[in-house]
């Protein structure tokens, strides 16, 4: 019994061990495809300062087309008399710049993603150091991720009638509200009413009586099965 848990402990010592351990992509003039790994300036982050008289262009595309990049900063410390990291949304230094990144004393400066108008899903990054001081540089951790789709639905009919969207009943009246079936992601989907009071119903059509007389405004949100929202 005793050797049962020692090969299960050391098996599952090694696998998490080989999944900690990913692909270190330093900062140079390229490109690389990937959806995992680490991203550091070309000294590795904490391996040692960065070089001086730097200017040069990195390229991060994702593994499958269609998703995007994010890139997720972890420590970020440069230079303050005029190093920067320009983060741009594209294939290349020619895109729009998402962020220009400057010292900020070996603290996160967040996460850089790829917006859904960037059609590539990469991210360019472009470092420049001047000849004097350097720092630390920076680590950063690449992921990927699928953008939602378009969800097409809405309100499709009403009962009784809307009449220049609105719907006049007496309190306790019933209403029919009827959503057109949503397109565009991966079924099944759900459909969520606010029925205006605090009140929420599930389902493609439901019924409701409002037991208060007043004005209510009702809206539909739709949720595909990968979460993605109308």
């Amino acid at each position: 019994m005793r050797k049962l848990y020692y090969i299960v402990f050391s098996w599952i010592f090694v696998f998490a061990s080989s999944k900690v351990l990913g692909q270190t992509y330093t900062m140079t003039n390229g490109n690389v495809t990937a959806c995992s790994g680490t991203f550091t300036d070309d000294n590795q982050g904490s391996n040692g300062n960065y070089s001086n008289n730097q200017n040069t262009t990195f390229t991060i595309c994702p593994s499958t087309p269609g998703d995007k990049i994010t890139v997720n900063f972890t420590a970020f410390n440069i230079n303050t008399g005029g190093d920067y990291l320009t983060i741009h949304d594209g294939p290349n230094a020619s895109a729009p710049i998402l962020g220009n990144a400057q010292n900020s004393g070996n603290t996160n400066i967040g996460s850089y993603s790829a917006t859904p108008s960037n059609a590539s899903g990469c991210l360019t990054f472009v470092f420049f150091s001047n000849n004097t001081n350097n720092a630390s540089g920076w680590t950063a951790s690449i992921s990927c991720f699928t953008p939602c789709p378009t969800i097409s639905s809405g309100i499709a009919s009403t009962t009784p009638a809307a009449v220049n969207g609105y719907i006049k009943r007496c309190p306790n009246q019933p209403v029919t509200f009827n959503a057109a079936a949503a397109s565009g992601g991966t079924g099944p989907y759900i459909y969520s009413w606010s029925m205006g009071n605090g009140t929420t119903l599930n389902g493609q059509t439901v019924n409701y009586s409002y037991p208060n007389p007043g004005s209510y405004y009702v809206s539909l949100l739709v949720r595909d099965a990968n979460n993605c929202l109308t």
